[in-house]
């Protein structure tokens, strides 16, 4: 990933690699889902009901190593100005880990 402070644009850049192998036909199929206050848009496999690599207008997300049976899903729930998570009924500091990857040149 890249934050948007190093991006042209100005916008967070986020690639990934699936380590998916090539196939052909081709196994993924592109779509966007949208409608009034809802904008889905990724990559899907036949039979799967959610994009496995996407973006919508808060988030994006990627997958690795797939397909490998061992996934975990959560849902975090953030206080209103987005400082805090709920974590077994009470509300605690979200912590911000910044790092840095050295690169050559």
């Amino acid at each position: 990933m890249i934050g948007s402070k190093k991006s042209k644009s100005g916008k967070v850049i986020l690639a990934n690699d699936t380590h998916f192998a090539f196939s052909q036909p081709g196994a993924w199929y592109e779509a966007e889902i949208s409608y009034p206050g809802y904008n889905f848009y990724g990559l899907y496999l036949p039979g799967v009901p959610f994009p496995i690599i996407g973006h919508n207008q808060d988030y994006g997300w990627g997958l690795t190593i797939f397909p490998v049976d061992n996934s975990n899903y959560y849902t975090e729930t953030l206080n209103e100005d987005k400082s805090k998570v709920k974590y077994k009924n009470k509300w605690v500091d979200i912590k911000i880990k910044r790092e840095s990857i050295k690169v050559k040149g």
